[in-house]
């Protein structure tokens, strides 16, 4: 059974800005603590970096918001992200870049 609600995010949202970034080199998206996460995922993905002494870690995987704001109009937009990587620690948003060129052609 799925569960929605009502989310408002002028009350439950007070992060003011998050920079989202489309990254060639990954091949999934990842988000830091500053989105609205509206969903946890059960299962948890072991992540490694590009340096090899780095050990890997285990993150969790989840659905989550950031609102865009439009530079030509100043018109919001939510941007979901589904089946993100969360690293708390990160500042902000990396997306794939090539599920995008794909969905173009």
């Amino acid at each position: 059974m799925l569960r929605s609600r009502h989310v408002d995010l002028a009350r439950s949202y007070d992060k003011t800005k998050v920079r989202v970034e489309l990254d060639s080199h990954a091949d999934t998206s990842v988000v830091g603590n500053n989105v609205l996460v509206l969903r946890e995922h059960t299962r948890h993905v072991n992540v490694t970096g590009f340096d090899p002494t780095v050990p890997h870690r285990q993150c969790k995987v989840v659905d989550c918001a950031v609102r865009y704001v439009s530079h030509e109009d100043g018109s919001y937009k939510l941007l979901v992200i589904n089946q993100a990587i969360l690293v708390p620690e990160l500042e902000h948003c990396l997306l794939p870049a090539m599920p995008h060129a794909m969905s173009y052609e």
